[in-house]
């Protein structure tokens, strides 16, 4: 068994690790109310793979109906946010004190509130500062999300090996403050490495969906970039990157305009809650991108295809005529490897 790489002690024996806090993207509904660890539902989309769902073990099945018959292709067998055997319990326990400060000091009333009565506004979008929140533990949350998903290879993403190592350290030196658990968010604590951190939400009213966020990670250095639900993290190797980043980020970096936004930010605990149009249209470009990078992916699947089955490569109009029988095949309620080969098939009429 290998050894925990925060504390280096403890064998890395925790099971279910969760490489994106599970408070940042559960959104539950059950006839007992909201918020239940274990009754989730959570979608994971990637350009090159199908759309797929993972349900909780304490979902109810008559709502599982309302969406369709799901296939065994389209069903999670484990959580797609989680990983065994990455740390230890005790680490994970502290962890999960990190995770505490921030669900506290930004728990939707407060974020609405803020919202509500136009506090701190900047351009469009408001600033939400934490006053009784140390700066330090806001940025080493962030720090252990992008740590967690780089020793998680979560969607393949990687930190830089000299980010990762003093990510670790700094998690090494927290933890290793005697009663870690019984901290405030105001204690007295300082990071031996230092990244600049921007935090952003979504402005959601209350009573919206918040599901139809989706969660996608930067395989970019300059920032490291993670969407979240309704939550954008962007966390940066040097201060010097902030004025030289050049990463879309689906409009964000154009909407939040992080050259001149940063210093307001710099050495707070603050989070940049968008309005609600900015956060549609940058929602609306996440869908966008990966609707298009899979539109290019079935096509190329296609062209595959039609190549094996006659020995010839297709023209664009085939190809086209090919995708639009797949999806007229997909809202019969077909699994997609059906609609496919249907699609397929449909080349006999014309």
């Amino acid at each position: 068994m290998k050894k925990c790489p925060i504390c280096l002690d403890n064998d890395a024996t925790k099971t279910n690790v969760h490489m994106i806090p599970w408070f940042l993207i559960k959104k539950v509904v059950t006839q007992d109310g909201s918020g239940l660890r274990e009754m989730v539902m959570s979608f994971s989309l990637s350009p090159r793979s199908m759309s797929k769902v993972y349900t909780g073990q304490g979902i109810l099945p008559e709502k599982i109906a309302d969406l369709g018959e799901l296939s065994e292709l389209q069903i999670e067998k484990h959580e797609p946010y989680s990983r065994d055997y990455l740390i230890c319990p005790k680490c994970e326990d502290k962890l999960s004190k990190l995770e505490a400060f921030f669900a506290s000091e930004f728990n939707d009333k407060k974020m609405h509130l803020a919202v509500a009565v136009k506090k701190s506004k900047y351009y469009d979008n408001t600033l939400l500062t934490a006053n009784k929140y140390n700066p330090a533990f806001f940025e080493l949350l962030v720090q252990s999300i992008f740590f967690r998903c780089s020793i998680g290879r979560y969607s393949g993403f990687r930190l830089s090996n000299d980010v990762e190592v003093k990510i670790a350290e700094n998690l090494r030196t927290a933890f290793s403050i005697p009663d870690f658990r019984k901290l405030s968010p105001l204690d007295n604590f300082s990071l031996l490495y230092k990244f600049p951190v921007i935090v952003s939400s979504f402005h959601i009213p209350e009573g919206v969906d918040t599901t139809r966020s989706l969660i996608t990670i930067s395989h970019s250095r300059f920032p490291y970039f993670l969407a979240a639900g309704k939550w954008q993290f962007q966390m940066y190797e040097h201060e010097k990157h902030i004025k030289s980043a050049i990463q879309w980020q689906y409009g964000l970096s154009i909407t939040l305009k992080v050259p001149e936004i940063y210093p307001h930010l710099k050495e707070s605990s603050t989070v940049i809650i968008l309005s609600q149009a900015d956060g549609e249209k940058i929602s609306n470009n996440i869908i966008h991108y990966y609707v298009d990078k899979r539109l290019i992916s079935l096509k190329s699947d296609i062209q595959k295809l039609h190549n094996q089955i006659f020995n010839f490569k297709p023209e664009s109009g085939i190809v086209d005529y090919i995708l639009n029988q797949y999806f007229i095949h997909l809202r019969e309620g077909q699994t997609e490897h059906d609609a496919l080969a249907l699609a397929l098939f449909d080349l006999k009429k014309l």
